[in-house]
């Protein structure tokens, strides 16, 4: 139910007017829902707890210069969302996350535009979020982004 509900929600707000590769991107994403690997959290706190375990994690501390957490706020809208700038939350940025929560995914997606916050959806990006997949779900949840990058058409 979850998957017809993204994507009718990817059909009836045009994301395709954000350019194709960010449509594609979308795609893919959404298509990771069911497998093995993803995880719900339920809601706003679960989700700043995961969070947490990514910002708090040795290998990300190693390679990322992010050495503040993000902060998760409240949300003025029903979607996932990050905001970045040095005047944003003391130079933090912020990710969105609505009441009723989201996957996994959707907050490695958003951590990915804080680590290359220029790239939107390009291929710098998709490949930063692949990473970030590969080292916070399992090589499946990764084999199958790969996957549905090649069906979809994504540069990465």
């Amino acid at each position: 139910m979850k998957v017809y509900l993204t994507l009718l929600f990817l059909s009836l707000f045009g994301i395709t007017a954000y350019g194709n590769q960010t449509s594609k991107v979308y795609e893919a994403d959404a298509a990771l829902v069911g497998v093995n690997g993803i995880i719900y959290l339920d809601n706003r706190e679960n989700a700043s707890k995961y969070l947490d375990k990514v910002f708090n994690d040795a290998w990300f501390k190693q390679n990322f210069k992010i050495r503040k957490p993000v902060v998760v706020k409240e949300p003025k809208d029903y979607k996932l969302t990050s905001t970045i700038g040095s005047n944003v939350a003391n130079g933090r940025g912020t990710i969105s996350v609505p009441d009723r929560g989201c996957y996994n995914f959707s907050i490695l997606h958003e951590v990915a535009h804080h680590i290359r916050p220029n790239g939107k959806h390009e291929r710098e990006f998709t490949k930063m979020y692949l990473i970030l997949i590969e080292h916070f779900t399992n090589q499946n949840v990764a084999k199958e982004l790969k996957s549905n990058y090649k069906r979809f058409g994504v540069e990465f």
